[in-house]
């Protein structure tokens, strides 16, 4: 179900990065980006190919079928920022898996700033996801997200534990210090 969820917004979405950003490779009037928006009125004709924009949410679609991928989020909202648009992610409060994604995308923005080379855009910079990871880690540890935390929960720790944390994309794992654990603490 995933895996058609994501192929079906990454048709919409590729169509959609043919129509604001043009490219002539491979499109054809059998493949214009107004068939993909209307399917059913165009059931004949063949998909588009995928934008160069999208080459690499289109990999990480492709080598994620039948698992849950961190890679094809991350992918797609940097696709959508460099089309103009924006991303989201909610968790109940704002503070916990918010907290990693914000993060992680301000790590990101931070590393394409700071490696951005005098002839490339801020969005064509290579990045180290080392490097990321530890810009990260660093905001999650000193970040202005902990305080959030403290204020909701009480407690200056994120409301993950150790199990849950084994089990989350790499890129969003919390440092260990910043972990709750596996107890809340008596309210007293």
């Amino acid at each position: 179900l995933c895996h058609s969820l994501a192929g079906l917004g990454f048709r919409k979405m590729n169509a959609y990065a043919h129509a604001v950003i043009p490219t002539t490779a491979g499109v054809t009037a059998a493949t214009s980006p107004i068939a993909a928006f209307y399917p059913s009125e165009h059931a004949q004709l063949q998909p588009l190919p995928p934008h160069p924009i999208l080459s690499s949410l289109s990999e990480a679609i492709k080598t994620s079928a039948g698992k849950m991928e961190h890679g094809v989020l991350d992918k797609s909202a940097t696709a959508c920022q460099r089309m103009g648009g924006g991303s989201t992610v909610f968790c109940k409060s704002g503070k916990d898996r918010t907290a990693m994604q914000v993060t992680f995308k301000q790590a990101q923005f931070l590393q394409r700033l700071m490696d951005k080379k005098p002839s490339t855009t801020l969005e064509d910079s290579q990045i180290s996801y080392d490097d990321v990871f530890e810009h990260a880690t660093l905001m999650r540890i000193h970040g202005t997200r902990v305080p959030i935390c403290e204020k909701n929960a009480g407690e200056a720790k994120y409301a993950f534990n150790p199990l849950q944390a084994k089990f989350m994309p790499e890129m969003l794992k919390p440092p260990p210090i910043t972990l709750a654990g596996f107890l809340k603490k008596p309210e007293t």
